[in-house]
């Protein structure tokens, strides 16, 4: 039998301090919350294979950005990879987010920099949240007022530009990518494209910059295929610094059915 929403609100207050240990996956043995342990969390199945991608994608030393950071779940993975050598900020403004990412921080001992403002275009604040589960909050959406930055003001205020990002924002990602500053070789990107027609706009950016684009298997059969967008499709920005890795990059599950774009 499913409780009533405030019946609900009230169970996860009270469980969410107990801590499981994730069974499988590129998390497996970490420390996680049962209240948010349901879309596979909890057994290591959740988005199993975009997540193996971004393990991937890491390397041991790195300096990571995970926009869009939610829960951690893609934060602990890579501080696991980057290392102690590493570095990972965590970009998230949802406060009710932003919760359960430090406590998995904290319980799995990452030390991981949280950075409370969203990403965009624009420098200021913005409505924050939405209906539905936290896991879709999106810039616009009704429940708090957040900072919002933009790379290039972030870096301008002495945040060093990482070497690899992962960005998923709920359909904003033409906006982070928009904030980068004009005149800095870009990052590696994972970047999730929420809806077709903001592929376009991602690639154009991509472009400009002369970077090689992989397309996931999932992109390339909306592209070509002509079947539907599902699941937030991801996408691969490798800058010139990084070509050589890009046969590397497509033997990765996640876009050996993909291909790749621009030069």
């Amino acid at each position: 039998m499913r409780l009533p929403g405030p019946l609900r609100r009230r169970a996860a207050r009270l469980i969410r301090n107990v801590p499981i240990h994730i069974r499988s996956g590129p998390n497996a043995g970490r420390r996680w919350s049962l209240a948010v342990s349901g879309r596979g969390t909890w057994g290591g199945g959740y988005e199993a294979g975009r997540f193996d991608a971004w393990g991937r994608l890491v390397r041991p030393g790195d300096h990571v950005w995970d926009v869009g950071a939610h829960y951690g779940y893609a934060t602990l993975i890579a501080a696991h990879v980057a290392g102690p050598a590493g570095k990972v900020t965590a970009f998230e403004p949802s406060a009710f987010n932003r919760w359960y990412l430090e406590r998995h921080l904290s319980w799995n001992r990452v030390d991981a920099d949280v950075v409370p403002v969203a990403l965009a275009d624009v420098e200021g604040t913005s409505d924050f949240g939405g209906r539905g589960g936290s896991v879709a909050f999106h810039l616009g959406g009704e429940g708090e007022v957040v900072d919002v930055r933009t790379v290039a003001g972030v870096v301008a205020d002495g945040r060093a530009l990482p070497t690899v990002v992962k960005v998923d924002v709920e359909g904003a990602e033409a906006e982070v990518l928009a904030g980068f500053p004009d005149t800095i070789s870009p990052p590696l990107l994972f970047l999730s494209v929420h809806r077709p027609e903001l592929l376009d706009p991602c690639l154009t950016w991509a472009a400009e910059r002369g970077c090689r684009v992989l397309t996931s298997t999932a992109v390339e059969a909306a592209r070509t295929g002509g079947e539907g967008w599902h699941g937030d499709p991801d996408i691969l920005l490798v800058p010139p610094d990084r070509y050589g890795d890009v046969e590397a990059f497509r033997s990765i599950p996640w876009f050996s059915g993909g291909a790749v774009l621009g030069p």
